[in-house]
């Protein structure tokens, strides 16, 4: 096994890090300070939802001069190729709402080296990543950051599993 515990489901992995009190599992963006809420895990959690908003700010003004620019012609095909790409948000709303529910397993192609390419490539789709940073927006604003209601269930979980194992 790589690194972190098996999911249930075997394509996919959760990070943990070794503690006195067994196996925690990382929430993403504030790694295991979602246990003490602290200072460190605050300020993290500033961060890492400042970083998405201009994100997705920037992604959602390069979208729009796109889209602009795309139908300026005036002509039909040129409105609906512009349409479709605006579109494409809607893509990135369903992969930002599936990730939120599924933080904090990841893929197994996410620890293979792939991860940049697939970044340039959603840069290039700069819609989805608009659509992606809006879905995520509402989760990091919430009492519990992405994943981290799922990491003390799978961190119960794997202490338990740990605990019996002795």
């Amino acid at each position: 096994m790589k690194r972190g515990a098996t999911h249930a489901d075997w394509s996919r992995y959760v990070r943990t890090v070794a503690t006195p009190d067994g196996p925690v599992v990382l929430a993403p963006f504030v790694g295991g300070t979602w246990r003490g809420r602290g200072r460190d895990y605050r300020r993290r959690r500033r961060i890492a939802t400042a970083a998405v908003l201009t994100v997705t700010l920037l992604a959602v003004a390069l979208s729009s001069l796109f889209v602009v620019g795309l139908a300026r012609p005036g002509t039909l095909p040129a409105r609906l190729f512009a349409s479709a790409y605006g579109l494409t948000v809607l893509a990135g709303l369903a992969l930002g709402r599936r990730w939120v529910a599924r933080a904090p397993t990841r893929p197994r192609w996410a620890d293979d080296g792939l991860t940049a390419s697939l970044g340039i490539t959603i840069f290039l789709l700069v819609p989805v990543l608009a659509g992606f940073g809006i879905a995520l927006l509402p989760s990091l604003i919430a009492a519990d950051f992405p994943g981290e209601r799922r990491a003390r269930e799978l961190t119960t979980m794997l202490r338990s599993t740990s605990a019996s194992n002795r």
